[in-house]
């Protein structure tokens, strides 16, 4: 019977996590000692199996002189009490590793109902109805996953409930997973009575997000984009003078336009202005197997080192290049390495440009800009609206504070399949509409005679991860399509909007 097998893998777990954590617990320890006075560990008595007590361990999170038995969502000014470091281990759930402690020891499981405190009486009560009493109380569990101190205790006991009719080895490791993607994503921690109703727009002058309309995990949209643009236009190869070298990436391309045929995927593609004429063949190609084409800048440089007029001029002579050898008007822009700036994309729509695709939430990177958006409507999720011009946002996954950035690039090729598709999960539970951005160098596998002298960790940039990164992006849009995925073009978009 699985709750006799349960206890001996609990055991077998717990001792294996403490040997492989040891390091991370030593570390957090002396974080925790050394930024605030008191002890290193929190005790409290909380509701064992049977109803029996038990001294649960935490790593302590809050000052010595903050309530003892009351919990923290029920506090009226929490942050009074936590300290510097307990509010990222609050946030990251690692407050909760010393409980391995106590599975150990058998007064508590890897999965279960979350022990409560001894005097939450009423919890206790409602558990009872259910037999959520009769088990070890666990270090995550059903209910943990689905809202945690977010929920009322009548569904919270219910919930419970439920994990008891369920448990089996394959509903603890659904709930081990989703406990994996909560804590990544800090859900349902609740500091404070007062903290509901507490978010707010997400970035300065950007209008408020639009309510989720696809169910949890399904997605709506999906944009693959490529920046149109050759090996030697990154800009941490510039100043290394590759051009000279002859080798171009954007011939090999026919390679990736045949797995779009495959896959029935629709591309907007952003050309720099100055290869157009080379790759004129390709760019008319592109548009023959219904893609969509748009301006990528003149010459690849930021647009942080340009004046206004210097934008204006050469926004307008990259397009006249790219129209003329492509048959076929431009409309559409992106700025190099997303750094756009709100008077230029002013100046980008006096062109006549209809639609951007330069936003990013990335304040960790040192050349995107933040671009603001204050006067735009948000109707849609990663879409924004003024009159008949529209800003296109390219998603990043919120974790532990920092952005980053998993719909591609460098990130695309580093992050191996398995954690990306985690990572998306996590973004999937809460947006319903994606966009993927690439580039040609990330699409081939053909070697690149990166110049001497080019230190370790630009050269892992170039390199890492491009030759199994075609495979890599066609799994990609196969777990987005399976998850109701609709692969289109941001002019496509813009017409079923109505607004072209």
């Amino acid at each position: 019977m699985y709750v006799h097998l349960k206890r001996g893998l609990d055991f077998l777990l717990s001792l294996l996590a403490l040997a492989v954590l040891s390091p991370l617990l030593m570390g957090l320890a002396v974080a925790v000692k050394v930024t605030s006075p008191g002890p290193v560990f929190f005790r409290q008595k909380r509701v064992g199996k049977g109803k029996t007590h038990f001294m649960i361990y935490k790593f302590r999170t809050m000052r010595t002189d903050a309530p003892k038995d009351q919990p923290t969502h029920l506090l009226q000014n929490p942050e009074a009490f936590i300290t510097p470091v307990g509010r990222f281990l609050r946030r990251s759930s690692l407050d909760e590793l010393p409980q391995l402690l106590n599975i150990l020891k058998g007064e508590m499981a890897v999965v279960g109902p979350r022990p409560a405190l001894w005097n939450q009486f009423d919890l206790i009560a409602e558990r009872d109805k259910y037999g959520a009493n009769d088990l070890r109380p666990g270090l995550t569990g059903w209910a943990q996953i689905n809202g945690r101190d977010e929920l009322p205790i009548d569904v919270k006991a219910r919930l419970d409930g439920e994990y008891v009719r369920r448990m089996s080895l394959r509903f603890d490791a659904r709930c081990v997973l989703g406990t994996v993607f909560s804590v990544l994503r800090a859900e349902g921690v609740v500091e404070g009575a007062q903290a509901d109703g507490a978010d707010g727009p997400s970035a300065a002058g950007d209008p408020p997000a639009p309510p989720r309309i696809a169910g949890p995990g399904r997605m709506n949209r999906a944009f693959l984009t490529v920046d149109l643009e050759e090996w030697y236009h990154l800009d941490y190869l510039k100043g290394y003078h590759c051009r000279e070298s002859g080798v171009r990436v954007l011939p090999q391309l026919f390679d990736f336009l045949d797995m779009l045929d495959e896959e029935g995927v629709k591309v907007t593609f952003f050309c720099v202005g100055e290869i157009a004429g080379e790759n004129a063949g390709l760019l008319r190609e592109i548009l023959r197997r219904g893609h969509a084409l748009g301006c990528h800048g003149l010459d690849h440089d930021l647009l942080s080192n340009k004046s206004l007029t210097q934008f204006t001029d050469e926004t307008r002579r990259a397009r006249a290049m790219i129209e003329a050898a492509a048959g076929r008007a431009v409309t559409g822009y992106r700025a190099p390495c997303f750094t756009m700036e709100r008077d230029k994309l002013e100046a980008l729509r006096a062109l006549g440009f209809t639609y951007d695709s330069s936003k990013i939430r990335f304040a960790q990177h040192p050349l995107y800009r933040d671009l603001r958006l204050g006067g735009f409507e948000c109707p849609e999720d990663l879409v924004y609206r003024d009159g008949d011009f529209t800003e296109y946002e390219i998603p990043t996954l919120e974790l532990f504070g920092y952005s980053i950035p998993i719909s591609g690039g460098g990130y695309l090729r580093l992050f191996p399949f398995w954690l990306l598709r985690l990572l998306l999960a996590l973004y999937a539970k809460k947006h319903e509409n994606f966009t993927i951005y690439a580039h040609p160098f990330e699409l081939t596998a053909m070697p690149l005679p990166l110049p001497k002298g080019l230190g370790r960790v630009t050269r892992f940039r170039c390199l890492v991860g491009r030759k199994r990164n075609l495979k890599k992006l066609r799994k990609v849009i196969r777990w987005l399509k399976k998850r109701g995925a609709r692969f289109i073009t941001l002019e496509q978009d813009r017409r079923e909007r109505g607004l072209s």
